[in-house]
This record gives C-alpha cells, structure tokens and sequence, in this order.
C-alpha cells in the first residue's frame, strides 16, 4: 500500500513538473503550435488520466474513509468521558490504540499525495481562471464550468472530511480537560494520570494538517477566503 502510495507520488511530481513547464513555455499547451511535440502531449494525456486523475480519486476515498473512522473512533472516547463509562485507563489505552492506527494507516506518502493533488488543483484553478475572457464557444465554456466544479467537489471532500477529525480531536482535549478536575476530586491516586493523559493527547494529537495548519473548519474558511482574494487582485493587476 505504502509502495505503490510513494510511486504514485512520484508521479504526482513529475506530472506537476511537465504541466507547469508546458504552460509557463508555451501559452497555447494544447495547440497545434506549442513549442512541445505532439507525442508528449500524448504521452502526458495517457499518464495524467490512467497515472494521475484515478489514483487520486482513489487516494482521496481513502482518505475520506480514513477521516470517517478516525472521527467515529475519536467520538467514542468523547462518549466515554462525558457519560463516565471507562476508567482513565481504559480511555488512554484506546487512544494509543487508535493513535498507531492513525500512523500506520494515514502515512506521509498519503499526505504528500494528496498534498500534491490539492497543489495541482489550486494551480489549475489559478491558471484556468484567466482563460474565462476568453471563451469562445458553448462548449468551452461548458467543460470549463464542469472542471471547476469538479474542482470544488474534491476541495469540499477534503477540507469537509479532515476537518471533523480535526474537531473531534478538539472535543477529546476539551472534554478531558474539563473533566479532569472531576477525576481528580474523585479519586486523588489519578491525579498525575489525569496529567499523564493531558500531556500525551497534546504530545501526540490527531490532527490533518497541511504544512503546520490544522485543517479545521476556521482555517479552511480563511484559507479559501484568502485565495479567492489574491485570485481577485491577480486578476485586477492582469486587466489593467
């Protein structure tokens, strides 16, 4: 799984590499008099529909799957702390538990694959936009409209999905710290337990992140905010 998540990865790269150069060298990619032979066109058609778009439509299924049962999980342990149905221990336990599945499961080769699809995207999106002036025909302007919804489909998939692991995880540190004076008061053995368990949560979060950001609802809202902003003055600056 994780071989094949690092060979896909390494494709992500290069396909970024030759899409980024065929549009930076050559503003007509596509056409007929792009400064690119046709038989790389062809070659980047075939790896970027059978390497590229499938692989990661499937590798963000994983990751939207992975981030439902990591939130299920993450929810149960808020369970148990609010209605007092396990022991500190029990509780600590089943989050290590879950933690190394978390580790295990979501692996670096997934994040940066996804990361690198996401790039990919926002790069497209940044690009595409401007040929919006441009349209010339009905059915420009349709499959254009069709890649952007596309394109926000996976955002929303993505940002929607790692951001209830994120608050579920906020809800668990919440939850036990608000309850810890209780566990304290009840039993004053677990008093450096209660600590214990405050220290690893914190030491060992599990949080979707994208560089440093935690994918949270907030910051998914500024980021696209932020975007959609810089897009607008990119644009102003063009048409000037």
């Amino acid at each position: 799984y994780n071989r094949n998540l690092k060979l896909q990865l390494i494709l992500f790269i290069l396909i970024d590499a030759v899409w980024i150069y065929g549009v930076y060298t050559d503003h007509n990619f596509w056409s007929d008099t792009a400064i690119l032979p046709n038989y790389i066109k062809w070659i980047y058609w075939s790896v970027d529909t059978y390497f590229f778009d499938i692989p990661a439509i499937i590798t963000l299924a994983t990751h939207c799957t992975l981030c439902i049962k990591f939130n299920q999980y993450l929810m149960e342990l808020v369970n148990d702390i609010i209605n007092k149905e396990n022991d500190l221990e029990v509780i600590i336990s089943k989050y290590k538990s879950l933690y190394k599945s978390y580790k295990s499961e979501y692996s670096t080769s997934l994040r940066l694959s996804l990361h690198c699809y996401l790039l990919n995207m926002f790069l497209a999106i940044w690009i595409d936009t401007y040929s919006i002036q441009h349209w010339t025909s009905y059915n420009t302007m349709i499959w254009s409209i069709a890649d952007y919804i596309w394109y926000l489909l996976v955002l929303i998939m993505y940002f929607s999905s790692s951001s209830t692991v994120c608050n579920s995880y906020h809800a668990l540190h919440t939850k036990l710290w608000n309850h810890s004076e209780e566990y304290i008061k009840s039993n004053n053995q677990q008093q450096i337990y209660v600590l214990y368990c405050l220290h690893y949560i914190e030491t060992f979060p599990m949080n979707i992140c994208i560089g440093n950001f935690r994918v949270t609802t907030r910051n998914s809202v500024w980021f696209v905010c932020v975007f959609l902003v810089s897009k607008f003055l990119a644009y102003a600056l063009v048409n000037l």
